[in-house]
């Protein structure tokens, strides 16, 4: 397991946790983005995610349903 915690320029703090402990057929790639704002995540299903951000969003709504891709439609085809 690995964790990165970053700063922006703008002060905002990046929290990252990774893990990739067990194989997983057919594997599962799923992502959570914390900072002191909000967070972000993608579903771990087809391209759904979810999005909140402090002050912008109502805590009573929760986070809203985007779009979320797991692979980059531009990256070279070995790397989708």
């Amino acid at each position: 397991m690995e964790i990165g915690l970053f700063r922006t320029q703008k002060g905002a703090v990046i929290k990252i946790l990774r893990s990739q402990t067990a194989r997983r057929y057919p594997h599962l790639v799923f992502y959570s983005l914390y900072g002191t704002k909000g967070v972000v995540e993608n579903g771990r299903g087809k391209g759904e995610g979810f999005l909140y951000i402090e002050n912008e969003m109502s805590k009573k709504d929760g986070a809203q349903a985007i779009s979320c891709s797991v692979t980059d439609p531009d990256a070279p085809e070995g790397a989708r």
